[in-house]
């Protein structure tokens, strides 16, 4: 008798051990890393173009210009595939795009290719619309509109994005 209900406490544990696997959640988080680097890279560039306004506008317009080509040739070479800096005053606005293209791709034998990029640099006039008694500008990325409030003086938006793993990542300061 004694043996029979070991079998039953067993079979119990068992059914119990089933029930709870079909019934447990698996919660988990995958972390590339990308978001983290384009965040640190931009709140870093936000920074530095605060310092090159100030001194374009006390000594050298040209400065901006400059750091907006430097930057995105140089700097933002392997780290962000697209940069978009807004830059004007309230009355008068552009957006400087740097964007990679596609400009050939390099294949192997086995059929492997290599898309070769090249960085493209577009200036557009930004269209200004006021919205709540304020003056904005809308940029647009991948058929997304991002609005942006303009403050009275020179203003200085920074859109960094960078693709990755089937991720789409944009980040704005």
């Amino acid at each position: 008798m004694n043996k029979r209900g070991q079998f039953y406490l067993v079979a119990a544990i068992i059914i119990i051990g089933v029930v709870f696997g079909f019934f447990a959640t698996r919660n988990y988080v995958r972390s590339v890393g990308e978001d983290v680097k384009i965040y640190h890279l931009s709140n870093e560039l936000k920074e530095e173009g605060v310092r090159v306004i100030d001194y374009g506008i006390l000594n050298d317009e040209e400065k901006m210009q400059e750091f907006m080509d430097e930057v995105a040739e140089d700097y933002l070479k392997e780290k962000a595939q697209d940069v978009f800096f807004v830059y004007g005053d309230e009355n008068n606005i552009e957006e400087y795009r740097y964007e990679e293209e596609i400009i050939g791709k390099i294949n192997t034998k086995g059929g492997i290719g290599t898309n070769i990029r090249k960085k493209k640099k577009t200036v557009n006039t930004l269209s200004i619309f006021s919205k709540a008694g304020k003056n904005n500008v809308e940029v647009e990325i991948n058929g997304k509109g991002y609005p942006f409030s303009l403050n009275s003086g020179e203003n200085f938006f920074l859109v960094l994005k960078k693709e990755a793993e089937d991720e789409r990542y944009i980040e704005i300061r």
